[in-house]
C-alpha cells in the first residue's frame, strides 16, 4: 500500500497521545501510532479488541493487529493496524471472446463478466449457493452467475471473485447433457423418437380367408379386439401396414432410493391410457414402459430416476383402455 502520513499534535497532559496516522491512498487501511504513559497502558490495551471497530479509526475500520515496544519510564509506543471492511464491489470488467467464425462472419460472441468483492463475514451467506442466479444487479440484463471463487482474508473479511455469462453464450450449452446431475428436484427431461406400429387383421375386424383375402368378422367387438376406440371395423388398407408413431420418453427424479419410492410407482400402469398434455403436446397416450434407476446428484445425495414411456395415438385416434387393460 501507499500511505499518506498525518501528524496530529495532542496536549502534553493527555494520557494517550496520537503520534502519527498513516492512511493508504485508497483509504482502505490505516496505521495509528500512540504514545501511552505507564499508568494507562493496561486500560489502553483493554479498550481494543481484534476484528472490532473503534471510534478512533472511523466507521467500518476493524482492528487487525496491535503491537508495542518495551515499556520504559516515560511511556510506551503502540501501533494499531486497521482495515476498512465492508461488503462492496472492488473491480468489474466486461470481456468479449470470439465463439466461432463461419464463412468470414463471427457468430454470437462470448460475453464474460468478472467482478471482485470485499465481503464482511456477516454477509457471506449472500454469496453462497448463487450459481445460476441472475447477475443483473452488477453485470447486464439476461446474465447469470457461473463461477464463485471465495478467499478468506481473515475471520471477518473475504475476497470473492464472481464470474457471469450472458444466457446467449454458446459455451453455456456445450457442457450440458441429459446425463448432468445438477438440480434434480423438479427436473423433467424428454426424448422423442419414431416407432413402428402395425395392426393385425383381427385388430381391424377381419379374418383371413382361404384365398388370403380379408373378410369382415360378424359381431366383431372393437371394445375387446381393437387397440383404438371404435364402434365399426377399421379400413381394410390399415391391415399389416406399418405406421410411424411418436414415442415420448419422460425422465424425472424423486429424492431417495427405489425402495423408498416403490409405492407410488407400483400402480403407475393404471389406467393404461391418458388423454392429456405430455411434453407440451396434447393427445391420447398409451403407457408402454416404466424403468427406475438410482443416481447421485452432484452433492452426493441419492435420487430415484424414473423413466416413463408413452406412445402417442395417430391423429384422429384414441387408445382403447378396455383393450389395453390386460395386455402388456
Amino acid at each position: 500500500y501507499h500511505f499518506t502520513l498525518q501528524i496530529t499534535a495532542i496536549a502534553a497532559n493527555t494520557d494517550a497521545k496520537l503520534v502519527s496516522e498513516k492512511v493508504d491512498n485508497e483509504k482502505r487501511s490505516k496505521i495509528m501510532k500512540y504514545f501511552v504513559n505507564p499508568a494507562n497502558i493496561n486500560d489502553f490495551k483493554n479498550s481494543f479488541k481484534l476484528n472490532e471497530t473503534s471510534v478512533i479509526a472511523g466507521e467500518n475500520y476493524y482492528l487487525q493487529s496491535i503491537s508495542h515496544n518495551d515499556n520504559n519510564e516515560t511511556g510506551t509506543f503502540f501501533e494499531l493496524y486497521f482495515r476498512k471492511i465492508q461488503t462492496e464491489i472492488l473491480e468489474y470488467s466486461r470481456e468479449e471472446y470470439m465463439s466461432h467464425f463461419i464463412d468470414g462472419v463471427q457468430h454470437n460472441p462470448e460475453v464474460i463478466f468478472k467482478s471482485s468483492w470485499q465481503v464482511h463475514a456477516n454477509d457471506l451467506s449472500q454469496f453462497q449457493n448463487i450459481i445460476g442466479n441472475s447477475a443483473e444487479s452488477w453485470a447486464e440484463e439476461n446474465s447469470i452467475i457461473t463461477k464463485v471463487i471465495p478467499k478468506k482474508i481473515s475471520e471477518i473479511e473475504y475476497l470473492i471473485k464472481l464470474e457471469a455469462q450472458l444466457l446467449t453464450n454458446p459455451s453455456l450449452y456445450k457442457s450440458y447433457s441429459n446425463e448432468s446431475h445438477y438440480s434434480l428436484r423438479g427436473r423433467i427431461d424428454y426424448k422423442l423418437q419414431w416407432v413402428d406400429f402395425k395392426l393385425t387383421p383381427l385388430q381391424c375386424g377381419y379374418i383371413i380367408t382361404q384365398d388370403s383375402s380379408f373378410f369382415p368378422i360378424e359381431n366383431w367387438s372393437g371394445l375387446d379386439q381393437c387397440p383404438f376406440e371404435t364402434t365399426t371395423i377399421l379400413p381394410i388398407n390399415l391391415i399389416n401396414s406399418i405406421s410411424k408413431l411418436v414415442q415420448i420418453t419422460e425422465i424425472s427424479y424423486i429424492r431417495g432410493t427405489i425402495k423408498q419410492n416403490v409405492k407410488p410407482l407400483i400402480e403407475w400402469h393404471q389406467p393404461r391410457v391418458l388423454l392429456e398434455k405430455i411434453a407440451n403436446f396434447y393427445g391420447s397416450y398409451l403407457k408402454t414402459d416404466l424403468k427406475t434407476a438410482e443416481v447421485f446428484d452432484n452433492n452426493g445425495k441419492k435420487w430415484t430416476q424414473i423413466t416413463k414411456t408413452f406412445l402417442l395415438a395417430p391423429v384422429g385416434r384414441v387408445w382403447n383402455e378396455t383393450y389395453w387393460q390386460n395386455r402388456v
